[in-house]
C-alpha cells in the first residue's frame, strides 16, 4: 500500500517465486532452515500452565501452519498432503498420546470371542 489507501499494484503483486528462485541461486542453505516465534507469548505459564492447573496432561504444542487450516476446510489429510510440514511431528505424537491414554477398540476383541 503506498499509504493514501490506494494499492500499488507493483509493489502489492505477489512477487514470491521470483524471491525463491533468488533464495534458490543465492543462498540455497536458507530454504533448510526453519524459523520459529512466540506469535502468542503465553501469560500465567501458557498452555503448559493451564494444563498443570487443571490436572490435566500437556500434550505438546502444534506449530503454526496455514496448510494445517487448509487441510481441514478442504477434508484433506493434513498429515499425507503435507508430510514435510514441522506440524505432523507434533500431530502424530500428540495423537500417539493420546490413542495410548485412551481404550480404543480396534475390533478385535470380537474377533477373538467368535473364535
Amino acid at each position: 500500500n503506498n499509504g493514501n489507501g490506494n494499492g500499488n499494484s507493483q509493489r502489492d503483486a505477489d512477487c514470491t517465486s521470483e524471491v525463491m528462485a533468488l533464495l534458490e541461486q543465492k543462498c540455497p542453505e536458507v530454504l533448510n532452515m526453519m524459523v520459529t516465534a512466540n506469535v502468542f507469548p503465553p501469560s500465567g505459564g501458557g498452555p503448559r500452565g493451564m494444563a498443570t492447573r487443571y490436572n490435566v496432561p500437556f500434550l505438546g504444542t502444534i506449530p503454526l501452519d496455514p496448510n494445517l487450516l487448509k487441510s481441514c476446510e478442504d477434508g484433506v489429510c493434513f498429515v499425507q498432503a503435507f508430510p514435510q510440514s514441522p506440524a505432523v511431528a507434533s500431530l502424530n505424537s500428540i495423537t500417539d498420546q493420546v490413542v495410548k491414554a485412551l481404550p480404543v477398540d480396534d475390533g478385535n476383541e470380537d474377533m477373538k470371542m467368535e473364535h
